[in-house]
Formats: structure tokens, sequence, C-alpha cells
């Protein structure tokens, strides 16, 4: 199953109305053929719709576009990969900050 890859950047310090690239990377094999992202914020966590990010050709990377309009756009971010063996157990977890 896939796992994250230590050492990545994890805190992102975004002004309002400003765009973010959050990089999710993990190391898997077989190569991870999906990922999925998530928003948590104080009250609830919702999936972040596909079109908000890109993964990467070799699939070993996926990169979200994140621009918070408001306050409670602020919070964590979550990300998992998933590979023929199965979902990441533990999600790659991103902090997005006012800058």
């Amino acid at each position: 199953k896939p796992i994250c890859i230590p050492d990545q950047k994890r805190i992102y310090g975004v002004a309002r109305l400003e765009e973010a690239k959050v990089a999710c990377r993990v190391e898997a094999y077989p190569p991870p053929n999906n990922f999925r992202w998530a928003f948590n914020n104080t009250e609830e966590m919702v999936d972040v719709p596909p079109a908000r990010y890109k993964n990467s050709t070799r699939l070993t990377q996926s990169v979200l576009t994140y621009r918070p309009v408001t306050e409670m756009d602020y919070g964590t971010v979550l990300c998992w990969a998933a590979n023929t063996a199965g979902q990441q157990a533990n999600a790659c977890i991103f902090h997005i900050i006012p800058a």
C-alpha cells in the first residue's frame, strides 16, 4: 500500500485569494492508480473535487491547487493514494495557514 514520502513540505502559508500548489508525494509498489484529497476545518471534512488536483503521469505525486477565499478555507488538507494493494492507511497531512 502507498505511504507518504517523509520530509515533504507540510505547512503552506497562503494569503486569501492566492493560489498554493500543495504536492502530495507517495511511495508505492505497484504505483498508485488513484489519489483522493479532502479538506478538514474545525467544522467538517469534505472531499476535494478531482478538477482541483492533477496527478503526475507516473502517479507518484498529486498536486492540489488550493485557493482560500474565506477564513473557513484554512485548515488541514489530506491526501491518500491507492494502488492495487489498497488505499493508503495514513493520509499525508498538510496545513494551510494564513500568510
